[in-house]
């Protein structure tokens, strides 16, 4: 049974988006439970972008997951220690680490795509694609106009 708030539209909206973001992430963290080695969603989130630009930097992983560089550098050591991911220097940029996974965390990724996938898009029963696809619009056009 949804409530109805006497508040500001924003606020709802917060609330909501709040609340959606918690549902993902207990149902993805309850689908994973059984894996081995364990990782939280946020390891997931650095590992899923890992794998979509292969050779990424920390900086750019940190600005497309918008997470502080020192959070994506604590996540990433310990994804390290358990040989999920690698650091390589950046041969054009010595300073600089490109970041790719092991196979073990390729592995580990297929498997949790593998029933991931299903579980959280249960939470989308009885949405409409077209109403969908506006959601996925307009958080995607928020903030971009500042």
């Amino acid at each position: 049974m949804s409530i109805q708030r006497k508040t500001n539209k924003y606020l709802s909206l917060f609330l909501s988006l709040e609340k959606a973001r918690k549902l993902i992430k207990e149902r993805f963290n309850k689908s994973i439970s059984n894996l081995k080695p364990k990782i939280t969603f946020d390891q997931y989130l650095l590992l899923n972008e890992i794998n979509e630009v292969t050779g990424i930097n920390q900086k750019t992983l940190a600005a497309n997951l918008f997470k502080e560089v020192a959070s994506i550098s604590r996540l990433l050591n310990k994804l390290q220690q358990i040989n999920l991911v690698v650091k390589k220097v950046n041969p054009k940029n010595l300073r600089e680490f490109k970041l790719y996974l092991t196979a073990e965390g390729q592995e580990l990724l297929e498997k949790i795509d593998g029933f991931n996938s299903a579980n959280i898009k249960s939470l989308f029963t009885g949405i409409y694609e077209q109403e969908f696809n506006l959601a996925i619009d307009v958080m995607r056009r928020m903030g971009t106009s500042e």
